[in-house]
This record gives structure tokens, C-alpha cells and sequence, in this order.
């Protein structure tokens, strides 16, 4: 199976997405089975050492709420 799991072209630290963007492509990593593709997509605030993996978890919804009133 050839690994498409990537983020799209372009797509920067920081940059402002629009609805129907492409931010990645689906794949089958992390602990889901190799038949269930999936895009995992998160928000974190990371520190120096930019490790994703040590960053505060960001909830979106209440930017995105307030965005969507404006």
C-alpha cells in the first residue's frame, strides 16, 4: 500500500486556512487499525523545542465560534 498520509503543499506553521482548504491527506497512522483511514487534526500550543507531543491541547471550538459569529 503506498503511504499517502501528508500535509498539503504550501501548508505553513501559523497560516490562516479556509473552509474547503486541503490541509492533508488521510492515512492510517497512530493506533487505528490499518483499514481505517483517518485525518487526525488538533490544535496545540507547542513550545521551543516545537515537539507536538509536549504541547497544551488548544480547544478550537470557542475561536471558531466566535469567528463564525462575525
Amino acid at each position: 500500500m503506498e503511504i499517502r498520509e501528508r500535509y498539503a503543499a504550501g501548508l505553513t506553521e501559523g497560516m490562516s486556512v479556509k473552509r474547503g482548504e486541503v490541509i492533508g491527506y488521510v492515512g492510517t497512522t497512530g493506533n487505528a487499525p490499518p483499514e481505517t483511514p483517518h485525518l487526525h487534526f488538533a490544535i496545540f500550543r507547542l513550545g521551543p523545542e516545537k515537539h507536538w507531543w509536549q504541547g497544551t491541547a488548544i480547544d478550537p471550538y470557542p475561536l471558531l465560534m466566535k469567528l463564525a459569529k462575525q
